[in-house]
């Protein structure tokens, strides 16, 4: 049977949000469809519809992503994905992202972005893994810190109306150079970071805001938290859960872990969605009682790969010919020439003897530098001149590992 495939109007967002709620798993709240209105983007949210049902969604948020070399590329953030479990199997979910990559394509955004709920549906329509986190744990007992440069600054516990005006800037500053980090509008800050309603926060406290500011008072890193209390015989060990953390320099982090450590009444200190290379792990005075445990977090897709490979910097100077085989957008499919470096690079379609072969979806894993080209080839997913593959390998990979602090 085929289902219409459409935008969805403003009087369609109750279903549609009640849709996700049910695939999720989750109790729709009514309570937050106005909110929902202020950040949702209606000429780029899809549904499904099955007659007069919703089967499918699909939505996106518009975004700057920083690639290697600091420059920002526009990135549809790909989101609120369902397909209704009594239509599954029946071309739902391919049909919507099909129609979705047409669309980023069609709006000149040379990338797409998400979190993908599983692992295994998302690099058939040409999707990599091109971030890994890490999830962080340690009892505060261990948490004592043996290194960390000074920090002459002062750490503050702030209230929604200084972080709505201090917050953004320092934000940027903080993540602007990092590859995989995307922007915040004034509306997203209100919406989802300052707006705190209970169920979003499972049994712990509303947000505690952590800022470092520097001897002249300007804040050069911030931390957002959450507490959640319990005693055991009278002793306290409650959690001290980090949301997010950022910081321009290495006095403001410093500084901040130094605050985090030594919150009263706390047993255990953790952190969801950090990246795979914190420098907490090399403060602490015993490094092995960090748990850590990564996970695939954002997978990039390259819509436009000339605008995407020629919009980033690299590591050395080089030329590399790949073959990329993309069956989902034909467009993606074929032999691109990279000419690039530090200053700069170009790609463009060429019909040159191929040096290095892939997938679309393993050039999206080692785009951002978080993964290396030549793993991928010893994992037989990358084929080619063995001196091409090094140099293409060399190229892409960057000084600062990606890290997307944001979820969407």
């Amino acid at each position: 049977m085929e289902y219409e495939i459409r935008n969805i109007t403003e009087e369609e967002l109750e279903p549609f949000s009640q849709q996700m709620a049910r695939t999720f798993g989750n109790d729709y709240n009514a309570e937050s469809l106005e909110f929902r209105k202020q950040i949702f983007e209606f000429n780029r949210n899809i549904a499904v519809f099955d007659r007069a049902m919703i089967a499918g969604t699909a939505g996106i948020f518009t975004y700057q992503m920083t690639v290697p070399g600091g420059g920002q590329l526009g990135c549809a953030g790909v989101t609120m994905v369902t397909v209704r479990s009594t239509h599954r199997r029946q071309g739902v979910l391919t049909s919507m992202m099909r129609k979705q990559l047409h669309d980023i394509r069609d709006r000149g955004e040379p990338l797409a972005a998400l979190w993908a709920s599983e692992s295994s549906i998302y690099g058939r329509f040409g999707y990599g893994t091109a971030i890994q986190s890490m999830e962080l744990k340690i009892a505060r007992e261990w948490s004592a810190l043996r290194f960390g440069v000074a920090s002459p600054g002062q750490v503050r516990l702030v209230e929604g109306d200084e972080v709505r005006a201090k917050w953004p800037a320092a934000w940027e500053r903080a993540g602007g150079h990092m590859p995989g980090w995307v922007t915040r509008t004034p509306t997203w800050w209100d919406i989802r970071i300052l707006r705190d309603p209970k169920d979003w926060r499972e049994g712990w406290t509303a947000n505690y805001y952590a800022q470092y500011e520097d001897s002249d008072g300007e804040v050069r890193g911030l931390a957002r938290y959450r507490i959640k209390q319990s005693w055991d015989g009278g002793v306290p060990n409650g959690k001290l859960r980090v949301e997010e953390l950022a910081a321009e320099n290495a006095e403001a982090y410093a500084g901040l872990w130094r605050f985090l450590t030594s919150v009263d009444l706390i047993g255990t200190i953790e952190w969801e969605n950090a990246s795979v290379d914190e420098p907490l792990y090399w403060m602490l005075a015993d490094s092995r009682r960090l748990e850590r445990k990564s996970f695939d977090s954002i997978w990039v897709r390259l819509v436009d790969v000339e605008q995407s490979l020629g919009g980033r910097k690299y590591s050395t100077e080089g030329r590399v010919v790949f073959r990329v085989n993309d069956p989902f957008l034909p467009w993606c499919d074929g032999t691109f020439e990279l000419e690039g470096g530090p200053e700069g690079a170009i790609c463009r379609a060429t019909n040159a003897a191929p040096q290095v072969t892939l997938s679309a979806a393993d050039l999206a894993t080692v785009y951002l530098g978080g993964a290396r080209l030549e793993a991928l080839g010893r994992a037989g997913r990358v084929s080619g001149d063995a001196a091409a593959v090094r140099r293409a390998d060399t190229m892409l990979a960057w000084d600062r590992v990606p890290y997307c602090a944001e979820h969407f």
